[in-house]
């Protein structure tokens, strides 16, 4: 009898243990967080069916189909980065994001054009979106938010706005990092924005590695290298300039405020990539505009508020 007893309570004892195990948090096929085994490509008033060709950052490629403007892509296992898709006789779309995820384009007749505006804000998932921003006034002039982190993968980056085309709009990071931002440019304004309208408003932007490299009469900085309000901005990659650099943003323009008194509006922002130039950088004056995060000859009045950079990271050419 006690035999059977004891045979009885190891059985139970087993199938409490099989059942922790089951309903585990960590257990993928269990009671946690279940891991996309998938990456979804929509695109949205597009009905394409056919091939296409998933290209990873690694290099690696896979063929894949798209049904009905769709297409799911089996996960490789290795969080691998999706670099491109080119559908069958169609153009090459740069993605820049991690597989695992649902990735929308508006895309149709071979031409990609912004999704529809969420609350306001235009959606921005991928490489190709962000810099279709160029296409026209209309675009340099919208309100975008950044939806996940993006890698740019060392593509070669045109700036977000020039001095005759510049950006009037508002861009929202989300605080979702940027990598891999690769400019070389001989225009007059360099970064992940060129040049930006007093109008123009960058918040939550994180340029988590990558380069900025400017010519003989370049302003160039991490961020932009002109811009209107400016705020919580962080700058990781290296800037480079045979002219004026800075951390974050070259030129920041002035803002009338309701009482009619002009400011320059840079808050919460901070610049931890090197910084190289061959003219002037960062110059202080007597509002104590601090070094690496704006450049600038002369201020009026201004607002610097918890922004900062690390001095050992500037040198002279």
């Amino acid at each position: 009898m006690k035999k059977f007893q004891s045979f009885f309570f190891l059985i139970c004892l087993l199938i409490v243990s099989c059942s922790k195990e089951t309903n585990s948090p960590d257990d993928p096929n269990g009671g946690g967080n279940p891991i996309n085994t998938t990456s979804s490509i929509i695109f949205e008033n597009n009905t394409f069916s056919g091939s296409c060709i998933v290209t990873y950052s690694d290099g690696t490629k896979l063929i894949d189909t798209f049904a009905n403007g769709k297409m799911d892509i089996p996960a490789t296992g290795s969080s691998k980065i999706i670099a491109t898709i080119q559908p069958q006789n169609q153009q090459l779309i740069i993605i820049g994001r991690k597989e695992g995820n649902t990735i929308k384009l508006n895309y149709n007749g071979s031409v990609l054009a912004h999704r529809t505006a969420v609350n306001g804000f235009v959606p921005i998932g991928t490489f190709a979106e962000f810099q279709i921003i160029n296409s026209n006034s209309t675009t340099l002039a919208a309100s975008y938010k950044q939806e996940d982190t993006l890698y740019f993968m060392n593509n070669v980056w045109t700036p977000i706005g020039t001095d005759n085309s510049p950006f009037n709009g508002k861009f929202d990071g989300s605080n979702f990092k940027i990598s891999g931002l690769n400019v070389v440019t001989n225009t007059q304004y360099a970064g992940l924005f060129g040049y930006g309208s007093s109008n123009s408003e960058l918040l939550n932007i994180i340029v988590s590695s990558g380069s900025v490299k400017g010519g003989n009469s370049t302003i160039a900085a991490g961020i932009a290298g002109s811009c209107g309000i400016i705020n919580n901005c962080n700058n990781y990659a290296k800037i480079e300039s045979s002219y004026d650099a800075a951390g974050v943003v070259g030129d920041c323009k002035s803002i009338t405020n309701p009482l009619n008194v002009s400011y320059r509006w840079i808050w919460y922002c901070e610049s931890l990539g090197s910084i190289i130039f061959s003219q002037r950088i960062a110059e202080k004056d007597s509002l104590n505009f601090n070094e690496g995060i704006l450049q600038v000859k002369s201020i009026q009045k201004g607002w610097n508020k918890n922004s900062w950079v690390d001095s050992s990271y500037i040198r002279r050419r």
